[in-house]
């Protein structure tokens, strides 16, 4: 795979994971050293400095994919990673790209669905 083939899936699958139900947003993966670098060098305007929020790498023995994405609270974590892990592998397996690992990491969860559900439940 080529840099530019990794940009392109990882772009494909940032738009596709985006149209997942539930999903409310994707942050970026990674430590945090590596994070604050891309932070710093976006706010430095360097060309071609955002990105992906998908990391695509590859090996030998196929292709992996991590994403850490927020969430809806009502949607509830486990059915909504599902559905993104879902969405990945069927991308993937459409072109042909095998893979050894799909890693889907909830980084927030949106309190504000989660407050007005409870508010609801608890109202006489």
């Amino acid at each position: 795979m080529t840099d530019i083939e990794g940009q392109a899936l990882a772009a494909d699958l940032e738009t596709a994971v985006r149209e997942v139900a539930g999903v409310t947003g994707l942050f970026r993966v990674g430590g945090v050293l590596s994070n604050v670098a891309d932070a710093g060098a976006e706010i430095l305007g360097l060309e071609g400095a955002r990105p992906p929020l998908v990391r695509v790498d590859t090996a030998e023995d196929g292709w992996s994919v991590e994403i850490a994405i927020g969430i809806d609270g009502i949607a509830g974590s486990v059915e909504t990673s599902r559905r993104v892990h879902e969405t990945i592998h069927a991308l993937c397996a459409a072109r042909g790209i095998p893979f050894t690992k799909i890693q889907v990491t909830v980084a927030h969860v949106d309190e504000s669905t989660t407050t007005r559900r409870s508010a609801r439940s608890t109202s006489p």
